[in-house]
């Protein structure tokens, strides 16, 4: 034969394990597969999102503000005056004072306040302005890369004596016994 007239050969998508009167079904899955499909979901899965690009990291940071700032408000006002027995008057001042309190304060302050955020509000405003993270990736960005409390200096000479010396103490450089 010509191959102009060569048939392709064409692959069977039916698994020689599936159920004869359902062809197209995967074969099932073993108590090995089982497990490493629930490990890959459970330890591997943030493996496949994608990288975090410096456009998200900026609205992660604005986010992080807006809520800090917000619930930082909230709890100025509550401790300022936000008495329902107060006249009106008196609530108008406390509120601009949480207001001002609040406004004064940048984000490294408003963290170190705080150190407790809403991670699932954070990840809707990252929705909202069409970037998909989990709660979960946002706190694991934030705390390990984007927060400004982070010093990426090199350790002094200072801080590496203590690590030898927390080192020696703790029988090696047992990180969670250091810490």
């Amino acid at each position: 034969k010509e191959p102009s007239q060569a048939r392709p050969c064409q692959r069977h998508p039916v698994s020689f394990f599936s159920p004869p009167e359902e062809p197209h079904l995967a074969p099932p899955k073993n108590e090995d597969a089982v497990r490493r499909a629930l490990f890959h979901e459970r330890y591997l899965g943030a493996l496949r999102e994608s990288f975090w690009t410096r456009k998200e990291d900026e609205a992660l940071l604005e986010a992080m503000d807006t809520q800090l700032r917000r619930e930082a408000f909230n709890d100025a006002y509550r401790r300022l005056g936000s008495d329902p027995k107060r006249p009106p008057g008196e609530r108008a001042k406390a509120f601009g004072e949480a207001s001002k309190e609040v406004n004064k304060l940048g984000l490294a302050d408003l963290w170190q306040m705080q150190r407790k955020v809403s991670w699932a509000q954070i990840s809707q405003m990252l929705e909202d302005a069409r970037i998909f993270r989990s709660p979960r990736a946002c706190s694991v960005r934030f705390v390990l890369k984007v927060d400004p409390l982070l010093s990426r200096k090199p350790f002094s000479k200072r801080e590496d004596q203590m690590l030898l010396e927390f080192s020696t103490d703790h029988s090696g450089f047992e990180w969670d016994a250091i810490a």
